[in-house]
């Protein structure tokens, strides 16, 4: 099994980096995908998909199991469940998507929402309990599928490090913090 575990990587935090490393020791899938969304997605303060691209690069090299696509990035988006299309397609195998609690609560609202929940496993990880067991018992019923949910007790802000990096870069791992400051990212224009 594969997952794809997407987001905007705006940019990669410790937090995504213990999600990669749990997804791995729970499921130790073959390969787990990091997408990061094109820049058509509408996320306030959205820095360009090729710098994120990089960045998510300098996080998946811990690991040996972990790719980084491009596909997002490069191609119009036509939702979730193509990018899952085309990584079945490219590896020939099951893929499961690894969600935030964020994300499930819209998930139903996605392009071809219902194809995309009944053919691709679903892993959500929540955090501060947004997601409740009758939550995941409705949705269930209401899909007929079985959905893991996982505890992740990480309140790293991406927004927060975006802010400050300097400030916030013990959220971050050392490389990644360095690239921000060699490319001198997320830096705020004085307003006179």
């Amino acid at each position: 099994m594969n997952i794809l575990f997407g987001g905007s990587f705006n940019p990669p935090t410790l937090a995504h980096y213990e999600i990669v490393k749990l997804l791995d020791e729970l499921y130790t899938p073959k390969r787990i995908v990091l997408m990061p969304v094109g820049n058509n997605y509408n996320k306030p303060e959205l820095i360009d998909g090729k710098i994120r691209l990089e960045m998510t690069r300098i996080m998946a090299s811990h690991f040996e199991n972990v790719v980084v696509s491009d596909f997002e990035v490069t191609r119009p988006f036509r939702g979730t469940i193509r990018s899952l299309e085309y990584l079945v397609k490219t590896y020939k195998e099951d893929v499961a998507l690894a969600i935030g609690a964020d994300n499930f609560i819209y998930l139903s609202t996605w392009i071809e929402a219902e194809a995309l929940i009944k053919n691709y496993k679903i892993i959500v990880f929540d955090r501060d309990g947004l997601i409740t067991e009758e939550v995941v018992m409705l949705f269930e019923v209401e899909y007929g599928v079985k959905i893991d949910v996982i505890n992740c007790s990480s309140n790293i802000s991406a927004s927060e490090i975006r802010s400050n990096p300097k400030k916030y870069r013990k959220n971050l791992l050392p490389e990644v913090y360095e690239y921000i400051q060699n490319n001198k990212l997320y830096l705020k224009e004085d307003k006179k």
